[in-house]
């Protein structure tokens, strides 16, 4: 996938769906949908002191940090949840088939761990921007 161009929620729903384990590039799908960005860094190997250009992550508020596991641990899921739904309520479940979520009034959701359960049900919330307001050209539709 291109930096670029960002997958939709849907699409991430979609993949999300398909898992069947944790998956660290859609966790970066995530974090880039709410704020993370990817830089390179220039450092010196300690040992030969040669440069390295290394990938770090910064958060949102611009600290550098490791990529939340979106995907697999359910404190990083509920960080998802919060950045997106700040005053959402909700649960999550698990035995030895997988997972489920349930967010405010959206649906139940099952999913091959609890973690990624929790992540479709925050991203399935989500309102994708709406394309009508350009296509319409200052135009009123009939009723």
């Amino acid at each position: 996938m291109s930096e670029n161009k960002q997958m939709s929620p849907q699409e991430l729903v979609r993949r999300l769906t398909a898992l069947s384990r944790p998956d660290r590039a859609l966790d970066a799908e995530i974090g880039m949908m709410i704020g993370y960005t990817r830089r390179m860094k220039n450092d010196l190997d300690p040992e030969t002191g040669q440069e390295l250009h290394v990938a770090v992550w910064e958060s949102p508020n611009g600290d550098e940090v490791r990529m939340p596991h979106f995907t697999q641990l359910i404190h990083d899921a509920h960080l998802l949840v919060q950045t997106i739904l700040p005053l959402s309520i909700g649960g999550a479940s698990w035995d030895e088939k997988g997972g489920a979520a349930r967010i405010d009034n959206g649906p139940y959701v099952t999913a091959a761990n609890s973690a990624i359960a929790i992540c479709i049900a925050a991203l399935g919330q989500m309102e994708e921007p709406d394309d009508l307001e350009d296509d319409d050209n200052g135009v009123d539709a009939p009723d």
